[in-house]
């Protein structure tokens, strides 16, 4: 490769690598620094970080274990002065809430009658525990306080057994309570209580929903990374990127997941550079979240993709590539200038060696290269005598030559006449024979798309002459849809007029009814006289004494009778007026029975009629066009009889036209081959001369 380049390039390019070589050297040292004071300052900046997000994070903590320890003291204070007071004690849980709106919720859940003896009292009551233990648990529930017990007997109780056990202030792992009905999840900071003896008399826990810890974290965006907040067991209490991974495993998301907590649940600080699930790499900053006096340790773990903490690096590297690519342009462009300049005059020496070997020996050599007494000069000048000596030799080699190739190409113009014209008439007559071939190719596919025409008429015929048939048939049918549909009509009309004459008979008859209803009324009229009679024979009766007594009841018995004569009779006449509604109420329905027959069955069955007569018109049309169709048809199908006749002929003419081209092509072939064989021979005598005048032309005189 090297070889082939010339001597101006061999320069340019030794010298340009050199270049290149301290460039790479020089700018490769400075990016490498910047890339390592980038690390560095990254890292130091997510430690800062994390160690001012978790100091805050502490001190909020620590504040609300100053208040439960003020707390603390002022219920000792109440309980050595014998103040208690349970609602008192609410209260001021309630005003601890409103002036810190970080906090979720105070519990004080003392030991039973550890506050004022007086848990009997309060049994069943329903902000007190079970056994009317003083356990309030005060919340928040929107603008106002809820308040209920602190547990029952179903909660898990280790917020309140591990401080009761260590008597030291302990902080939960995050878990989801059940307050007020919803679900919760929260971590506590629990302080125990003890009296003056030291004796454990209860707790005292203030709480954090998880989703304040969320809000405070998501505000955490070291480098345009993210903050996550670990429990010691590796829980999430919040995290700044994937808000659902709260209360989850962080050591599920990966083995580099499992080591960071193993470290930092010992409270250790870590910077570690760390690939991801996601073959991402990150800066993982820890810093310990805990309280003093606590195994608490949690660790606010800051995490930094590496890619943003290189994005200023890359900035600089991009500027510093383009300051060094403008560098080395500028540096190649003034080389290249230095050298072209020198090696100039052996330039213009190879140059004008490559036209004297393209023959080229009318192209004079520049005056200035005459008067140059180096080492360029003597070679342009003897260079220059070269081409004298050989412009003399060529030009006689030349002269000689034109003669003898003038006479041969007058023969060769000759023969190439007859074997143009000879092929002139091979090419006709093979044309001729192609176009006759064609032909008859195409009278055949004719004939062939002529016999599928045929049969899809023949076909559609057949189809035309089903139709036909098809069309009187459904003519039979609209006939006899429109017979039935009239006698249907008149049938109809029939029905109503005889049940129409036999509803009103029997209407007449029912009026009979009516004369029971009279006939009942003389009945009570009669009982009415008959009770009369009955009771002036029992006065008659009482006035006679003893002899009367009889009569009295006999009396009686009237009157029994007349009683009951009464209530048949009311109930005949009840019935009858019950037969009479009953008998309207019919006339009624029969008479709107009636009607629907007039207006609506009868209009329906002339309609009917109507439809059937337009059917057997529509069918009588179709049977019309299905014949023209059928006729229109078979007119078509003896047309393409025809046309397949006159096809098959052109078939036949174009097959012997064809045979009779080809036999006249191959006779004229035979004649073009000896044409050629007397233009070869020529060609041959010429041959050398050709060659001879092939060197010599290369050369310009």
């Amino acid at each position: 490769m090297l070889k082939k380049l010339s001597l101006r390039s061999k320069i340019i390019l030794i010298m340009v690598l050199l270049i290149v070589f301290a460039f790479i050297s020089i700018f490769s040292t400075i990016l490498l620094n910047i890339y390592r004071s980038s690390m560095n300052q990254a890292e130091n900046m997510a430690k800062e970080v994390s160690k001012a997000n978790a100091e805050k994070i502490t001190s909020e903590f620590e504040r609300v274990e100053t208040i439960a320890q003020v707390l603390n003291e002022n219920m000792k204070n109440m309980i050595k002065s014998g103040l208690q007071n349970r609602k008192m004690l609410v209260n001021i849980q309630k005003d601890l809430l409103s002036q810190n709106t970080n906090i979720y919720g105070i519990a004080i859940a003392f030991e039973p009658n550890a506050f004022d003896g007086m848990d009997n009292k309060y049994i069943n009551t329903k902000q007190y525990g079970e056994k009317g233990m003083f356990i309030p648990y005060v919340t928040r529930d929107g603008d106002k306080f809820h308040v209920e017990a602190a547990y029952t007997s179903e909660t898990d109780m280790t917020w309140y057994n591990t401080p009761k056990q260590t008597q030291k202030v302990f902080m939960t792992e995050p878990t989801v309570y059940k307050v007020n009905g919803n679900n919760v999840a929260m971590t506590s900071i629990v302080t125990p209580m003890l009296n003056d003896a030291g004796k454990f008399i209860g707790v005292i826990s203030i709480d954090y929903k998880l989703d304040i810890l969320q809000a405070a974290i998501e505000k955490i965006r070291p480098m345009g990374g993210h903050a996550s907040l670990v429990s010691k067991n590796g829980v999430y209490i919040a995290d700044g990127n994937d808000k659902k991974l709260v209360m989850t495993d962080a050591k599920k998301q990966g083995m580099y997941w499992k080591n960071i907590i193993d470290k930092t649940s010992n409270g250790k600080k870590i910077a570690e550079y760390i690939k991801s699930k996601s073959n991402q790499k990150f800066l993982f900053a820890a810093y310990p979240v805990s309280i003093s006096n606590t195994d608490t340790n949690w660790s606010l773990i800051s995490q930094i993709p590496q890619k943003e903490i290189l994005k200023n690096y890359y900035g600089i590297l991009r500027f510093v590539l383009v300051v060094a690519f403008l560098a080395l342009l500028i540096l190649v462009i003034v080389i290249g200038t230095f050298v072209t300049y020198v090696t100039k005059g052996l330039k213009y020496a190879e140059d004008h060696l490559k036209l004297i070997a393209d023959g080229n020996l009318s192209e004079e050599i520049h005056e200035k290269y005459f008067k140059m007494h180096d080492d360029i000069g003597r070679i342009v000048q003897s260079m220059a005598q070269m081409q004298a000596s050989l412009r003399n030799i060529i030009g006689r080699v030349n002269s000689e030559t034109i003669e003898v190739v003038n006479t041969f190409e007058i023969v060769k113009e000759d023969m190439s006449t007859l074997g143009t014209k000879i092929n002139n008439v091979s090419a006709t007559t093979q044309e001729l024979s192609a176009g006759m071939e064609e032909m008859a190719a195409s009278a055949e596919e004719m004939n062939a798309s002529a016999v599928e025409v045929k049969n899809a008429v023949e076909n559609v015929t057949y189809k035309a002459q089903d139709g036909l048939n098809t069309s009187k048939e459904i003519f039979e049918r609209a006939s006899k849809l429109k017979s039935v549909a009239e006698e249907a009509s008149r049938s109809a009309i029939d029905v109503g007029q005889r049940l129409d004459i036999k509803l009103r008979e029997a209407i007449d008859q029912v009026k009979a009814v009516e004369k029971i209803d009279s006939l009942t009324e003389e009945i009570l009229q009669i009982t009415s006289q008959t009770n009369l009679l009955a009771l002036n024979a029992s006065i008659e009766a009482a006035r006679a004494g003893e002899a009367g007594k009889g009569f009295a009841v006999v009396a009686n018995e009237i009157n029994d009778l007349a009683e009951n004569s009464k209530n048949t009779a009311m109930e005949i006449q009840d019935i009858s007026n019950l037969v009479l509604t009953s008998v309207e109420n019919l006339k009624n329905s029969a008479e709107e029975m009636m009607n629907f027959i007039q207006r609506q069955v009868v209009t329906d069955y002339r309609e009917f009629v109507e439809s059937g007569e337009q059917y057997k018109r529509d069918a009588k049309m179709v049977e019309e066009l299905v014949s023209d169709f059928s006729a229109t048809s078979e007119e078509l199908l003896a047309s393409i009889h025809d046309i397949m006749l006159t096809v098959d002929h052109v078939a036949t003419a174009s097959n012997e036209g064809a045979v009779g081209a080809t036999d006249i092509a191959q006779d004229t072939a035979s004649i073009n081959g000896l044409s050629e064989q007397v233009i070869e021979s020529t060609d041959l005598s010429k041959e050398r001369l050709d060659k001879l005048t092939e060197l010599v032309s290369i050369f310009k005189l």
